[in-house]
């Protein structure tokens, strides 16, 4: 933050001000601040480039600058840094459109809380720009279809492609308002429906190791209990078996990641490795040994366990086998729509073969879905994933179509999971819902453009920008804010009577009746 002043005196040595240097303007000011621009840009950057919140501004400001500026003012500055920001962003969203014509629409909800309303941002996939951001109380297909107009007229663009994450009212919006349009399913969530069937069955595999594990002998006796060692007495069983013990807590310490590694099945076969290591070594042991034949005990119990839950591991590994090869070849390149489709249908005919008659169904079109479970039959599970294909599989390949191969829109997830970062980060605290409501069209249209964007625009930012845009943007944004917070108040003070009187008005209806005597 560098500012060059340059300091007048008076020429006249009759002026009062003769031989008196004085500051008369400053070379960049803001209209109605009490700081310069360059005060402005420093706060910009700091909030939006470093993702500081006010009170780090404030406290830097104070060390670095011995500049006075309370919490509050740099709250203000930031609000008119977002709205100023944002309407630059969709100026320059403007101008691409104006040339690129067509738009590829992904558009997706968020529900911060339990209690308000929902986010929904519409964004362009080609151009990779957020269209808009609105808060439904209701996202029926008739209200989306209202606001997807009004993307097409304000941008004067048409729209070539859609993608979703098949939600119904998706589905509907583009079914009863644009059928010409190709819509491409999600890939993405395509794959994350078929992996909870398998991550779930998986997690019920862990949850049984891990438990037995646990309840071992030595991995659970009291710290009083004592196994006989020879040489040395009676020690505790936790002391001497303290690395078995740790070895076996490592072992289903495991963790999934996500369309790759099921941690039931790797503690499992970490399991299995490990008790055969315990067999070859205690076989070349005295088995007379209390310690010794304690160990055996213990192997035996593993051994027991790994038979107990071979089924269902053997399960996971299957429905594992056939999860890597539909998502291979899903990411696997293809010239042509046709040929990717004939792979699947051949995939997936194969596995409805294998289970065809399970469960009395024998017809693709009878399968019907349901919540992921643990204890669901092998068969089912794989019929499931025969049913979803059949489901997804008019739009797993719109994309063919589309201007860029646009496969999934789980970009937006990630995009709303940046803007909540930065909005816990800004407010301190981890429940930002009304946060979200207020501040998060400004926060998703930044994560969307770029720092590097949102850099330019601050170094290029100067005191002539539009009073007006930016009036009507801290009107809007007062708007939300008092909408979200105009019943704090009323509510403290109601709190508990609506239950209070929803009792006495029973009780009162009963006395009426000549029942509550």
């Amino acid at each position: 933050m560098n500012e060059i002043r340059r300091l007048l005196k008076c020429a006249n040595p009759e002026c009062q001000l003769h031989g008196v240097a004085c500051n008369p303007t400053l070379g960049e000011v803001l209209p109605y601040k009490g700081f310069s621009l360059a005060v402005w840009k420093w706060i910009a950057e700091e909030a939006k480039l470093y993702n500081q919140n006010a009170r780090q501004i404030h406290d830097r400001a104070q060390e670095q600058f011995g500049l006075s500026i309370s919490e509050n003012t740099i709250r203000n500055y930031v609000d008119e840094i977002d709205v100023l920001l944002g309407n630059e962003i969709d100026e320059k969203t403007r101008r691409l459109l104006l040339v690129q014509g067509v738009i590829v629409l992904a558009l997706d909800g968020q529900k911060p809380d339990a209690n308000g309303k929902a986010l929904w941002i519409f964004v362009d996939l080609v151009s990779n720009r957020v269209l808009k951001v609105a808060i439904l109380e209701s996202a029926d297909s008739g209200t989306l279809h209202e606001l997807v107009e009004a993307i097409l007229q304000r941008y004067r663009v048409k729209m070539v492609g859609m993608v979703s994450d098949k939600q119904n009212n998706l589905t509907k919006l583009h079914d009863d308002w644009y059928p010409a349009v190709h819509h491409q399913y999600c890939q993405y969530h395509f794959l994350q429906n078929l992996w909870n069937h398998v991550e779930v069955k998986d997690c019920g595999l862990h949850q049984q190791l891990a438990k037995s594990i646990k309840h071992l002998y030595i991995t659970s006796a009291s710290k009083d209990a004592k196994v006989q060692v020879e040489g040395r007495g009676q020690l505790p069983v936790r002391e001497v078996f303290k690395k078995v013990e740790g070895e076996l807590r490592r072992l289903v310490k495991t963790r999934n990641k996500k369309f790759e590694c099921l941690r039931g099945v790797e503690a499992y076969e970490g399991v299995r490795a490990y008790v055969d290591q315990m067999v070859a070594t205690l076989a070349l042991s005295d088995g007379q040994q209390q310690g010794v034949a304690l160990l055996n005990a213990t192997t035996a119990d593993l051994h027991d366990l790994l038979v107990e839950t071979r089924g269902v591991y053997e399960e996971c590994k299957e429905l594992d086998v056939h999860f890597q090869e539909i998502r291979h070849w899903l990411g696997k390149d293809c010239p042509s729509k046709g040929a990717k489709l004939s792979r699947g249908d051949h995939l997936f005919q194969k596995l409805w073969q294998s289970v065809k008659g399970a469960g009395g169904a024998t017809k693709r079109a009878d399968l019907r879905t349901f919540l992921p479970h643990k204890d669901t039959p092998l068969a089912k599970v794989e019929q499931e994933f025969v049913r979803l294909y059949d489901s997804y599989r008019p739009g797993l390949f719109a994309y063919f179509d589309f201007p860029a191969p646009v496969k999934t829109n789980s970009a937006i997830e990630q995009g709303i999971g940046q803007e909540k970062g930065r909005l816990r980060h800004r407010n301190s605290k981890a429940n930002v819902g009304i946060q979200v409501r207020i501040r998060g069209e400004f926060e998703l249209k930044q994560v969307y453009a770029g720092k590097d964007e949102v850099r330019a625009i601050i170094k290029r930012m100067g005191p002539q920008y539009s009073q007006a845009d930016l009036k009507t943007g801290l009107q809007q944004l007062a708007a939300r804010r008092n909408h979200e917070t105009g019943e704090w108040r009323t509510d403290k003070l109601q709190n508990g009577l609506p239950e209070i009187l929803q009792f006495l008005s029973a009780y009162w209806t009963k006395e009426e009746a000549g029942l509550g005597r």
